[in-house]
């Protein structure tokens, strides 16, 4: 397929807000995410036949009227993220704001290279 029969991509300004988050509500919740998630390991039997980790990492969620909606301001982010590196991507499908409403939610699993410009590994939390 030759670039001429692709499809257009809009450049339009998409219509997404952004969600400006705190960054001390962020670390608050993360660290409890993170402590609550390293109890429930420590908890758990040795199993030689499984390896279970905790890390943290970034992820980037859109939320759109239809999966295109969700695709194309996730495409718009990854434009103004160019140093991004996606590493996993799903949609899904869920109950909207109102009563016959749906959401299709699009979250990117994401990194972003160090001063050396390698991708870090995430630090595991041990039990």
């Amino acid at each position: 397929m030759t670039s001429h029969n692709l499809p257009a991509v809009s450049r339009r300004a998409l219509p997404v807000t952004p969600i400006r988050a705190s960054a001390q509500g962020i670390q608050r919740d993360l660290g409890a995410d993170l402590r609550r998630a390293a109890a429930a390991l420590r908890g758990m039997p040795d199993q030689a036949e499984s390896d279970i980790t905790v890390t943290a990492s970034a992820a980037i969620v859109v939320t759109g009227r239809t999966p295109a909606d969700a695709l194309l301001a996730a495409a718009h982010w990854c434009r103004n993220a160019p140093h991004a590196t996606v590493h996993s991507l799903t949609i899904t499908r869920s109950p909207g704001p109102r009563e016959g409403l749906v959401e299709h939610r699009l979250t990117l699993g994401i990194a972003f290279p160090d001063e050396t410009g390698e991708y870090p590994d995430v630090a595991p939390t041990t039990a």
